[in-house]
């Protein structure tokens, strides 16, 4: 069944993919079968990274390293390519993450402080409150559109 995920996973049927690596781990554990086991917890790490989860990637890909660890079972040659491949795209996409995070905090920060960065709305709001306010919205809502994912 772990094939059969690797196959859904590369048609793209996420719930697939996930479905059978869930109840291949069912049945290796049921059979105390622990050589294959990780390979399927890897499965649901690539499952992750292929619907744009990589935090919850990282944390599958070091469960089974942890498994792999604990109970004496190395990658196979074979494995190894294609686990190197997943934890590189995983800091890959971690690394684009957090910078993305970091540029969409200093967008909310400088949105916080509108006011101070573009003092001239300051002036707009002399004798109208609410025009002052109607600026600082327009001018955030122009800083998202040009950086849509923050």
């Amino acid at each position: 069944m772990a094939r059969d995920g690797d196959v859904a996973l590369a048609q793209g049927d996420f719930t697939a993919a996930n479905t059978y690596y869930r109840e291949s781990l069912t049945i290796f554990n049921s059979l105390a079968n622990r050589q294959d086991l990780p390979a399927c917890i890897e499965g649901l790490a690539r499952v992750a990274m292929a619907q744009g989860l990589p935090i919850h990637a990282a944390h599958v890909c070091g469960a089974a390293a942890a498994f792999r660890a604990a109970n004496h079972v190395p990658l196979s040659p074979i494995e190894r390519p294609r686990f190197e491949q997943m934890l590189a795209s995983v800091q890959a996409q971690l690394t684009d993450t957090l910078i993305r995070g970091w540029f969409c905090a200093k967008l909310h920060e400088q949105a916080a402080q509108a006011g101070a960065v573009w003092p001239e709305m300051t002036i707009l709001s002399r004798g109208d409150p609410d025009l002052g306010t109607r600026a600082i919205i327009a001018s955030i809502a122009t800083i998202y559109r040009r950086h849509p994912h923050c």
